[in-house]
């Protein structure tokens, strides 16, 4: 396994962000744009980003055929987050990105999305308190379970940290936010 540091992965790694972003959102749709977000990939990935992503994922020609894109060694991220009082773990596959915490898997973004044990936004937002906090905020959105009374503020927090993050030009930031809480 090739672990990963948090700092490999702060908001400078474009690359690895756009790739999360397109992989980690695969399933999102907008009625109102009426597009998914791979119809969008031509504005979130850039030159060089997919060689990026494979390399850092293992992808290779033929790995979904072989073993469905899981990998007995992936690269992963281990980080411990003090207001939870838990490690993270996140491995990223060629085929699925899957996350623990304190060894148990609370689920996987990809093909085959689940969340088994959703995080409220109470706890994906009190990540924010931790150090890394933007980017732990990002890793763990996907596994959110998002109640109707929370949709106003997370979808606010949520602009405002990307736009910050800097890791797309605003009119692709307003795309993204849509499309995540549609």
């Amino acid at each position: 396994m090739d672990r990963v540091r948090i700092e490999e992965i702060y908001f400078d790694n474009k690359p690895f962000w756009r790739g999360y972003f397109l992989i980690g959102y695969s399933e999102c749709y907008c009625e109102e744009l009426d597009m998914s977000i791979w119809d969008m990939e031509e504005e979130i990935i850039q030159a060089g980003d997919w060689e990026y992503w494979n390399e850092f994922t293992g992808w290779y020609e033929g790995i979904i055929d072989e073993c469905d894109g899981y990998l007995d060694e992936p690269t992963y991220l281990e980080v411990y987050i003090g207001t939870m009082d838990k490690t993270l773990k996140i491995e990223f596959h060629p085929g699925d990105t899957y996350y623990y915490l304190d060894g148990a898997e609370i689920g996987n973004i990809g093909p085959h999305s689940m969340t088994l044990q959703p995080l409220s936004f109470h706890t994906i937002k009190s990540l924010l308190d931790n150090k890394n906090g933007d980017i732990l905020f990002f890793l763990l959105f996907p596994m959110i379970d998002l109640e109707e009374e929370n949709r106003a503020e997370a979808c606010k927090l949520f602009q405002d940290r990307l736009i910050a993050a800097a890791i797309f030009d605003g009119e692709l930031c307003e795309k993204l936010v849509r499309m995540v809480f549609s």
